[in-house]
């Protein structure tokens, strides 16, 4: 549930002009307007925000509204310069400020938010007014992120890696290397024919027969003509 508050513009001669959530609000001179309550934390600071040893964050919060309202100037803070804003919650009672107490003279935390729970709780608080005033333009946006990132040429140097890994992996054959032929697509092997074989055979000598000579030849013409 929304909470609201009224915000009176003590200024009887200029009206307050303000930004919120990109829109721009405008409060009379001497005027009043009932808003929400993270509308008076913009432009006023948040009442619960205190300062530690550790840390003077409500001193910061004010420096922040200072600039915010064009109040300051080269040698620090002019709060005269501040516009004449008074807050007031439902029951018309004043809330006291950052813009009204910048080093929290007045503040009383609540008792529950002495405890851990309680300040984590702010911290979430002052977290996410942090992310709404960016989302109302009241904060400048971060430059856009480029294109081309760091990251990006590590992620392109892994990948190369990689590329050559897998190519080193591979035989380096070269392109005159014959490729191995299959059994099946080999050519099939000439088979002499039997003529063939006969012809290029040695002859040999029937056996039991002994081959004739020429001496014996002249013998048996001799003995036919006697």
């Amino acid at each position: 549930m929304k909470q609201f508050v009224t915000i009176v513009n003590q200024d009887p001669d200029e009206p307050y002009i303000g930004k919120y959530d990109g829109e721009y609000i405008t409060i009379p001179a001497g005027g009043r307007k009932t808003l929400e309550y993270d509308v008076m934390v913009v432009w006023m600071g948040d009442p619960k925000v205190e300062n530690t040893e550790r840390y003077q964050e409500r001193r910061e919060v004010f420096n922040r509204i200072c600039s915010l309202h064009h109040a300051r100037g080269l040698t620090g803070n002019e709060p005269e310069l501040l516009p004449q804003l008074e807050a007031y919650d439902e029951d018309g009672n004043r809330i006291i400020t950052v813009m009204d107490d910048p080093d929290g003279v007045n503040l009383v935390p609540d008792a529950g938010e002495q405890t851990d729970i309680g300040k984590l709780q702010r911290q979430i608080e002052r977290l996410q007014r942090q992310v709404d005033e960016q989302v109302a333009g009241l904060v400048d946006e971060p430059a856009a992120a480029p294109e081309h990132t760091p990251f990006d040429d590590i992620i392109e140097a892994q990948d190369a890696a990689v590329e050559e890994e897998d190519v080193e992996d591979e035989l380096d054959i070269p392109e005159d290397t014959p490729t191995k032929v299959r059994v099946s697509d080999a050519p099939p092997a000439t088979v002499a024919s039997p003529k063939a074989a006969a012809k290029k055979a040695p002859t040999k000598a029937p056996t039991g027969r002994s081959r004739g000579t020429a001496g014996t030849a002249g013998k048996r013409a001799a003995s036919r003509a006697k």
